[in-house]
């Protein structure tokens, strides 16, 4: 029974889905055409090699902020499109319990999410890798999103995800969920600013990275936690 409302769910998605393919592959395509138009650092070094060490490398940033734009775009709507509907009212008359509801949508939600960070974390991996073995690799070294910064971009995406998610568990339409999701991690960033400004926490470098990478993540995740929960216990649909 779950694979069959996956199925639903996913067909419920199926334009955010296929949109998230079109812009994983549009990060790098973006990339790769506004470096083609710039002159490289290094006269010396291989073109081919170096435009794509910088395709890899900036395109993945790139992708994580699409990422997030597509996790506030689905977390947002998959609860919402039912409602919008009302075909959430017919599927309350079915077997599947709201726990099995729950499930489904956000198996059609994280994968597709984990499947797009992991493309960017693989991409950024491997331009980190292979710099080190060509003449261009210190200018990209220096450009490139090290531990810290994709760990950032991550709890970015978790929450928009987390944010999104638990307004869309509460209303019918999904544009408010998207724009709570967007607005999710300048939240963050407020929440850290205000408690660093408190607390004399001086906001320098990777330190501050790492403390709003670490309250994102938990945020999100607590935002999420709260969506999940909302939707179960709600009495209407």
């Amino acid at each position: 029974m779950i694979w069959a409302l996956i199925r639903k769910d996913a067909r419920l998605l199926r334009n955010y889905l296929r949109s998230a393919v079109v812009v994983t592959g549009c990060s790098y395509l973006v990339t790769a055409i506004v470096i083609h138009r710039e002159s490289l650092p290094d006269a010396s070094t291989p073109w081919g090699t170096a435009m794509t060490l910088l395709v890899l490398a900036l395109g993945s940033n790139l992708g994580f902020l699409a990422t997030a734009f597509m996790a506030a775009l689905m977390a947002g709507s998959v609860f919402t499109l039912e409602r919008s509907d009302r075909s959430a009212e017919f599927l309350a008359c079915l077997p599947p319990t709201r726990k099995q509801n729950l499930v489904s949508k956000l198996s059609v939600v994280l994968v597709p999410v984990g499947l797009m960070i992991f493309v960017h974390i693989l991409t950024n991996i491997t331009a980190h890798q292979v710099s080190a073995y060509v003449p261009a690799g210190s200018y990209l070294r220096n450009r490139l999103v090290f531990a810290t910064g994709i760990l950032t971009y991550v709890s970015i995406i978790i929450a928009t995800l987390g944010g999104a998610l638990a307004v869309s568990a509460l209303l019918k339409s999904n544009g408010v969920p998207v724009l709570c999701g967007l607005f999710s991690p300048f939240f963050v960033l407020g929440v850290v600013l205000i408690l660093g400004y408190v607390l004399d926490i001086p906001a320098e470098g990777n330190a501050f990275a790492n403390r709003y990478a670490t309250n994102a993540f938990v945020i999100g995740g607590a935002f999420a936690a709260m969506g999940c929960y909302w939707y179960l216990t709600r009495n209407s649909t």
